[in-house]
């Protein structure tokens, strides 16, 4: 369940749909060509008849001569350019890995589309593009869950919970997030008291998570999305009801901007937690190399919240002769020397937590992984990602 994962779905794009895109992009090119040589000819025919009555008078602007051969290069090449972009784009836009592509994804493909679209439109260029996005594809989409913990992760602070890292390295150990299972709070979706709808980036947003969680149950679709939801009953969600949607309850309140989720599956929250944590040297590469202590902390890190955040507040009061100083402040736009410094203190407290619950994470099994395979584990399919859900 904690595993590395692959795609639930492949590109898409048949033979036929290159071959012809590529004829369509030839013709386009041999016709922008010709009308530009035709221009040119015409541009100098027009020049050997000399000027208008306007032109002679003095009352006329006089057209430029487009008939030189640097003229008809430049135009040349700015059409040329043009047909390209248009070429590839119709390729990128074609692809159903792209269609399933989180909004921040989308972004970092499109930002490596600018190297991709240089090249020459041919079909084998084409191919090796469709088989770059194939081999990436694992990383692209496990980016997007990224992306959606730390947009839940980002604002409030009660969407997650802390819990002690893997201690791989004394000097940069740090604490672990979590999701919490039970709700989250995400802001910034107010709308005008006379909108029947969200906004487009609040869709958006919501699409991201249509996208992940459906990726995260092995499918390529949300059966009901969140989006769908609050299309279609956005005056019941104004007026205050829980509505659901495949894997969400939500609740909006409109006056303060704030849709509430409520997770329907621990298991996806859970899976999105771990890979998460051992993305980020959160866990421990392999489970085996962590005792029960470390993972029973992990599991149970809604329970510590309180007890850690009352400790938090113990080792850093605020006082009014002093500057107070805020750790998880610290850690997300402090200095190096404050993030050190946050970590270290939050470190301390959770230790101190922990300690006084008889939990030792670091009482490690000292096994050793037989095998490369181990320590990278293997991609499940998405047969595997669906009976796993």
């Amino acid at each position: 369940m904690a595993g590395e994962f692959q795609l639930p779905h492949e590109l898409a794009l048949t033979n036929a749909f290159i071959d012809n895109a590529v004829l369509m992009f030839n013709a386009a090119v041999e016709a922008a060509r010709q009308a530009v040589v035709s221009e040119a000819r015409a541009s100098r025919y027009r020049t050997m008849l000399g000027k208008t009555l306007g032109e002679l008078s003095g009352g006329g602007i006089s057209s430029e001569d487009d008939s030189s051969s640097d003229a008809v290069k430049r135009s040349l090449f700015k059409r040329y350019h043009d047909l390209k972009n248009r070429a590839w784009a119709s390729i990128l836009r074609s692809t159903q890995v792209t269609s399933r592509l989180s909004s921040a994804a989308q972004k970092r493909l499109e930002s490596d589309f600018e190297t991709v679209k240089s090249l020459e439109f041919t079909v084998s260029n084409i191919y090796g593009f469709l088989q770059g996005i194939i081999d990436q594809q694992g990383e692209i989409q496990l980016s997007m869950v990224c992306d959606v913990f730390d947009l839940i992760t980002r604002y409030y602070s009660d969407n997650a919970v802390f819990y002690m890292g893997w201690k791989s390295n004394d000097k940069h150990r740090t604490l672990g997030m979590r999701i919490k299972t039970t709700r989250f709070v995400l802001p910034g979706h107010k709308v005008e008291s006379y909108h029947n709808s969200l906004n487009w980036e609040s869709e958006r947003l919501l699409a991201d998570f249509d996208k992940v969680f459906a990726l995260l149950d092995g499918k390529t679709e949300a059966d009901v999305s969140l989006v769908s939801v609050f299309r279609q009953h956005f005056h019941e969600l104004r007026a205050g009801k829980r509505i659901s949607g495949s894997y969400f309850d939500v609740r909006y309140y409109p006056g303060v901007g704030t849709i509430h989720f409520f997770p329907k599956s621990k298991t996806l929250i859970d899976r999105m937690n771990r890979w998460v944590g051992r993305q980020r040297r959160w866990l421990p590469p392999v489970d085996t190399q962590a005792g029960q202590g470390f993972w029973q902390q992990f599991e149970q890190a809604e329970s510590f919240d309180r007890a850690f955040h009352s400790e938090v507040n113990r080792q850093c009061p605020r006082s009014s002769r002093h500057i107070h100083f805020d750790p998880f402040w610290a850690i997300k736009h402090g200095g190096e020397s404050e993030r050190e410094r946050g970590h270290r203190l939050l470190t301390q407290a959770m230790s101190t937590v922990l300690a006084s619950r008889g939990i030792d994470p670091d009482a490690v099994l000292e096994n050793e992984p037989s095998s490369l395979l181990e320590w990278t584990g293997s991609l499940p399919s998405s047969t595997d990602l669906a009976l796993a859900s």
